[in-house]
């Protein structure tokens, strides 16, 4: 009897060990796929997260092109004395916000994500990219996360690819391998020892298109019903921070929407008055942010340097006031953070110069 169990235990030992064994060599292939993403500024969005020392974040702002060409982290400390990341990429899916969310708490203990919401207007308004164009752009965001199972479960829910497309994406290596052979030796000791982005995550642009005072008009007696798939994203966010004993800001970012889109607006503005979701539509605050349609964007859709710096005031101001934002940082700590304000200013000052120069431009234009 005592021979016999001592052979199940045996038998249940070496499965473990198995199990163990394979666990662990996913998880290291998962790695080298992730050390082999590519050099694409999207994929570094998870890296220079993962970098800032832990648990020193106060807001993380999570979405498209639509926040990372508005919000200046560096900007907002000096101003308001609070620290931010972004988690951010071009055409970011509204759906992935939960797991970003999920993994983002891993390493810091944020006190609100701030939710940008315009790729789920793009996406009910038409105005949107194809799948493939997507799925490419979740790629290079997903190909920085650590292996989990959060990682697993957002390629299986948002990814639009095949079982094949999802497969690579889970371990990418398969993906990315050729990538290995390409790098440099310099590069790779970079990547290697992941250093903190020199100034924290802020993505300024110089140039300029005006766009003629096309500020948006939010009066219309046409109101619309959001839809019910909308409302599941807005809904699973908001369950995501409960769970997670956060707080959540849904928030549009100053453009130039056409009719459908500010109906789109209004009805999420609504639907989250309605559920008690906090939300911040910028659209409606461009007169008290001194937005200048002329000179303060650089295409249609996103601002330039000078109409991201007045997003950074008005919405730090209304961060810091709302949610009582407060850096915590240790002496040793803040000294990353005041380094990466001397990187910013002087990035601020060399885009301001080049902006000015656009501006003067511009007027040139019109005075022939």
């Amino acid at each position: 009897m005592k021979t016999g169990k001592k052979k199940v235990l045996a038998i249940i030992k070496k499965v473990i060990s198995i199990l163990l064994f394979f666990v662990i060599l996913l998880y290291s292939i998962s790695k080298v796929g992730q050390f082999a993403r590519p050099d694409e500024s999207d994929a570094e969005a998870w890296a220079e997260y993962y970098a800032e020392e832990k648990d020193t974040v106060n807001a993380l702002m999570i979405g498209s092109s639509a926040i990372f060409r508005y919000w200046n982290p560096p900007q907002a400390y000096e101003e308001q004395d609070f620290t931010s990341a972004m988690l951010a990429s071009s055409i970011q899916d509204l759906n992935m916000a939960p797991y970003i969310m999920e993994e983002a708490v891993k390493s810091q203990n944020v006190d609100v994500f701030v939710i940008e919401v315009r790729t789920m207007i793009a996406r009910n308004t038409n105005d949107d990219h194809s799948q493939e164009e997507r799925d490419y752009w979740f790629e290079l965001l997903i190909s920085g996360m650590n292996p989990s199972i959060t990682r697993l479960q957002a390629i299986q829910s948002i990814h639009g690819g095949s079982f094949v497309k999802k497969a690579e994406m889970m371990f990418q290596i398969l993906k990315y391998h050729n990538n290995l052979m390409e790098f440099d030796r310099e590069f790779m000791i970079n990547r290697l020892n992941n250093p903190s982005s020199d100034d924290k995550f802020a993505r300024p642009k110089s140039t300029i298109t005006n766009l003629k005072n096309k500020k948006p008009d939010y009066t219309t007696d046409q109101s619309l019903e959001l839809s019910q798939a909308s409302k599941d994203t807005l809904d699973a966010i908001e369950k995501k921070a409960n769970e997670l004993g956060k707080k959540v800001l849904f928030i549009a970012t100053p453009y130039v929407p056409d009719e459908s889109q500010i109906r789109e607006h209004l009805a999420v503005d609504a639907y989250c008055e309605k559920q008690g979701y906090d939300c911040l539509d910028l659209n409606q605050y461009v007169d008290e942010m001194d937005i200048d349609f002329k000179t303060n964007f650089y295409n249609p859709k996103h601002t330039n340097i000078a109409g991201a710096k007045k997003v950074t005031s008005f919405l730090g101001a209304y961060l810091k006031e709302k949610y009582q934002l407060q850096e915590t940082l240790t002496e040793d700590q803040k000294v990353s953070w005041e380094d990466a304000c001397k990187v910013w200013d002087e990035e601020d000052r060399k885009f301001m110069k080049k902006w000015k120069k656009n501006v003067k431009k511009i007027t040139k234009k019109k005075e022939k």
